[in-house]
């Protein structure tokens, strides 16, 4: 292609962009910190309203409600109505470093979310803290912003949960990586093979660990994101470093340096197949 060729494709992409139409916005909502706020996620309810979490550190402004992290950074979380006002904003107090970094809300209105955490973290008086260098929790909250439980998760190092769902059944089910040697949700402990395995873990609305399942080669693996299907089944995806990454009597074979992978359970954690893609190198 000549440079006028060139010259010509760029004048033709910048005129469709100049003559597209321009985003409708509904409302901005803006919230005042006088020191580092960063948002993690988004979700929203049945009813259009929509939950925002993250860290801040200072002061943090949301509506009328201004939340003050007694340490270094603490998680927030805030639910706003279909028109952008704050309806509740919430944080918890943590001595180390933490933050919420997934959120999800069921039929009800509830809210779960998961909340990585070192030291000691404490939520509306309910008080954990972590066995190894960072633990987890998975919290939940009504639509009212009452906290109604708050379950840690963690071993002897560094475990962190990626994110979650509500399946098909009204069950969340989180996945992550652990690098501790084991992992307890509950009465279910799961057991490292390599460096950092992958998780993923069923509760109920209650807070009970119904199973736990881990899946990991001889090297770092870990899932990131998490999906499901009305019938129930469960679908994991992430990256692995290890050789070979079993996933019941499948093999996935890493043809580089990090493949990445996509798993299917179905509701009572079995896998049922994995499927892997990856080039020579990264």
């Amino acid at each position: 292609m000549n440079s006028k060729a060139i010259t010509l494709f760029i004048l033709t992409i910048i005129n469709n962009l100049l003559n597209a139409q321009a985003p409708h916005w509904s409302w901005i909502e803006t919230g005042q910190v006088d020191n580092y706020a960063q948002p993690y996620t988004v979700t929203a309810d049945l009813d259009a309203n929509i939950f925002i979490s993250g860290l801040y550190m200072g002061d943090l402004t949301l509506g009328l409600t201004t939340l003050t992290s007694e340490f270094d950074f603490d998680p927030f979380f805030a639910k706003f109505d279909s028109a952008g006002n704050v309806i509740w904003a919430k944080d918890a107090s943590c001595t180390g470093y933490s933050a919420c970094n997934s959120t999800i809300t069921d039929e009800a209105g509830n809210v779960y979310l998961t909340v990585f955490f070192e030291n000691t973290i404490s939520f509306d008086g309910t008080e954990l803290t972590s066995v190894g260098e960072f633990d987890f929790a998975l919290i939940k909250y009504n639509s009212g912003g009452d906290l109604q439980w708050a379950n840690q998760i963690g071993g002897d190092s560094l475990d962190i949960s990626h994110n979650l769902i509500i399946d098909a059944n009204g069950d969340i089910v989180l996945t992550g990586q652990y690098v501790s040697d084991e992992l307890t949700f509950d009465s279910y402990t799961i057991t490292k093979q390599g460096s950092s395995d992958i998780f993923i873990a069923k509760y109920d609305t209650d807070g009970n660990a119904i199973w736990a399942k881990s899946a990991g080669g001889d090297d770092w693996d870990f899932s990131y994101a998490i999906s499901g299907d009305a019938d129930g089944n469960i679908f994991i995806t992430g990256g692995f470093i290890s050789p070979t990454l079993p996933f019941g009597s499948t093999d996935l074979i890493n043809k580089g340096y990090i493949d990445m992978f996509i798993a299917k359970y179905d509701a009572s954690g079995n896998p049922l197949w994995a499927n892997s893609g990856g080039g020579i190198s990264y």
